[in-house]
C-alpha cells in the first residue's frame, strides 16, 4: 500500500467507524478503570499526562493537580466534552506532538 491508499483505508475502516459507533461506545465506557485512578492519583503535583484517544474523557478530573492533555480522532466524542474545562485536541497522532509541545510551552 502506499500512503495515500493506508490513509483511505484508515479513514474508511477506522475513523468513519468511530465516527458511528461513539455514543454507543461511550454510554458503556462510563467507569475509570481502578489502576488507571490510582496510577493518576499517584502522579506527582503538576505532571503533565497526554490521553491519546481519550475517549469520552473518563479520565479527566481524577487528579486535579496534574495537566492533561486529550486527544481524540472522533468529532463526535470531542463535541461532547466542550463544556468541560480541559484541553481537547481532535486530531490523529501523527499531530499530537506538535500539539502537545505549544501546549506545554504554554504553561
Amino acid at each position: 500500500l502506499d500512503e495515500i491508499e493506508a490513509s483511505e483505508l484508515e479513514q474508511e475502516y477506522v475513523h468513519r467507524v468511530y465516527e458511528e459507533i461513539a455514543t454507543h461506545f461511550s454510554s458503556t465506557r462510563h467507569s475509570p478503570w481502578p489502576r488507571v485512578v490510582e496510577f493518576l492519583r499517584s502522579l506527582p503535583e503538576g505532571s503533565v499526562v497526554a490521553d491519546v484517544g481519550c475517549g469520552n474523557g473518563k479520565y479527566l478530573g481524577i487528579n486535579r493537580n496534574l495537566y492533561m492533555v486529550s486527544s481524540s480522532y472522533c468529532h463526535l466524542s470531542i463535541s461532547n466534552y466542550v463544556r468541560l474545562p480541559y484541553s481537547f485536541a481532535m486530531c490523529g497522532n501523527l499531530f499530537l506532538k506538535a500539539i502537545f509541545a505549544l501546549q506545554v510551552r504554554l504553561y
